[in-house]
């Protein structure tokens, strides 16, 4: 099976290159597998990182851009330059494989749940680790972006998993491998989160949209989705208590750079179009 991972990074060569070599150490051999790094095209050590890479011998590429508002639209540029056949890996360079043949787990999941987002969950986090999307499901969406690309950090596996739900129900498929590593890089990108979980609420009925879309596309039957509705709406509820201890956490000191306050205006403008 063809096996696609993709690896946002940004000015963490010596990462990157450990979480590559780990993927690369721990696959059975028996797939095809590539990774791309997604990055911004004025990130020179990414680059740098990516043709040592690649003098070395691993089946590695680079897909570069401006830098983006948000994290989603490196997402959907990566899955965009996927092949149509090939099951397709959000990894991300804070990470490293640690369980053996990810790979044919991959493969071996893909094909007994090619309608369901798979996940790649980690020794360290409790919930969703890195989203895996079956040629069917990408092949599903059509004309719509895999991520809606509207806040700058977080949301976009969060955003899958509803709508993964929202076409199949619960419990999420997860692989038998794990890999490792805890949630620790800070940003000045993770602030005013309330309102960031107040637009993730609003844009909900998209994602139920989108759901239907794609369960006709996949010949899957409508289902009652009270039951996620439930499960979401409670989640809303506690991401709102625990912002602020989020943001104490994952927030680092400092002005935000023109990027972010591009999407809050971009978001408060979205906000503004949904309550017309």
């Amino acid at each position: 099976m063809k096996i696609t991972v993709g690896v946002p990074s940004r000015d963490r060569p010596l990462e990157l290159a450990a979480s590559i070599f780990s993927l690369d150490k721990t696959k059975s051999g028996g797939h095809d597998v590539e990774y791309i790094v997604g990055h911004d095209h004025n990130d020179g050590r990414t680059a740098e990182a990516v043709s040592q890479l690649i003098t070395l011998g691993l089946p590695v590429r680079s897909s570069f851009g401006p830098r983006p508002t948000g994290l989603g639209e490196i997402h959907n540029r990566l899955i965009g330059e996927t092949e149509p056949d090939s099951a397709f890996l959000l990894w991300s360079d804070r990470l490293v494989a640690v369980d053996m043949q990810w790979d044919h787990g991959i493969a071996m999941t893909v094909l007994e749940f090619p309608t369901r987002l798979i996940w790649f969950d980690s020794h360290h986090l409790v919930g969703p680790g890195q989203p895996i999307m079956t040629p069917l499901w990408r092949k599903a969406l059509g004309k719509e972006k895999p991520y809606p690309a509207v806040a700058p950090f977080w949301f976009d596996d969060t955003h899958a998993e509803e709508i993964d739900g929202f076409i199949s129900g619960f419990p999420r498929v997860a692989l038998r491998q794990k890999c490792a590593g805890p949630r620790t890089a800070k940003t000045t990108r993770c602030r005013d989160l309330r309102f960031w979980i107040n637009v993730f609420s609003a844009t909900r009925p998209d994602r139920i949209r989108q759901a239907r879309n794609m369960a006709r596309a996949m010949g899957i039957a409508p289902r009652d989705i009270s039951d996620v509705m439930q499960y979401v709406t409670k989640r809303d509820e506690d991401f709102h208590a625990r912002a602020g201890e989020l943001m104490e956490r994952y927030g680092m000191p400092g002005e935000p750079d023109e990027s972010y306050l591009e999407a809050y205006r971009r978001a408060e403008g979205l906000l503004t179009e949904l309550a017309a």
